[in-house]
């Protein structure tokens, strides 16, 4: 999990939120027949494609890639049932996968990456995901989300090998100078945030300079 930001708001949203949320509190409370398709209105197509952009087409939970075997999901980072009035607030949607939207469900508590550091929250030992002491909404995150399911850690495991291997073949280059500015701008771009598991990679590569 990394920092993230929001990205402008979709037109969709800015023109029809309002109204949008007057509806479905007036069908909660007289039509409960209406209250699924209105609700639905927040999963439109450029408001996808913008929760796209600022995610980088990454879970905004566990970093997974996901969008070339599923379609991703729509995330409500506050349960749209336990606040209704977010339901189409452009700063409580992000994206996420399957499994962590499906985890997730209602809970709330979880840590909100748009609002704290998740950096700052977890620390990283090779591929496993570690809370740090003391730090409760980051423990509750990491169980509730399964962060460690062994999917996540097989995949992460893979990525640091692979940065392991091409670190390996840089340095075996002779040349001092050239060496040290190809590995320097590869490990850069390996650890890019837009790339999948770029907080388990940076991680990985800090360690490494440290020793």
């Amino acid at each position: 999990m990394i920092r993230l930001s929001k990205g402008d708001e979709p037109a969709v949203l800015s023109n029809n939120a309002a109204v949008w949320t007057a509806e479905l509190l007036d069908a909660l409370e007289h039509r409960p027949a209406d209250v699924p398709g209105i609700k639905g209105r927040y999963n439109h197509p450029t408001v996808k494609a913008a929760l796209k952009a600022e995610t980088s087409e990454k879970c905004a939970y566990c970093e997974s890639k996901m969008l070339h075997v599923t379609f991703g999901d729509i995330e409500h980072i506050v349960p749209k049932s336990a606040d209704p009035k977010l339901t189409f607030d452009w700063e409580n949607l992000t994206l996420a996968c399957d499994v962590c939207n499906t985890k997730k469900g209602n809970r709330e508590g979880i840590l909100d990456p748009y609002a704290i550091d998740p950096e700052e929250k977890f620390t990283f030992y090779g591929p496993m995901l570690l809370h740090n002491p003391g730090c409760n909404v980051a423990e509750y995150t990491n169980i509730a989300l399964a962060l460690n399911r062994i999917e996540l850690l097989e995949k992460r495991r893979e990525a640091i090998d692979n940065i392991s291997n091409l670190i390996i073949r840089i340095e075996q280059n002779q040349n001092k100078d050239e060496r040290d500015l190809i590995l320097e701008e590869t490990l850069n771009a390996i650890t890019a945030p837009s790339r999948e598991f770029s907080a388990c990679a940076r991680a990985f590569v800090a360690a490494r300079k440290a020793v």
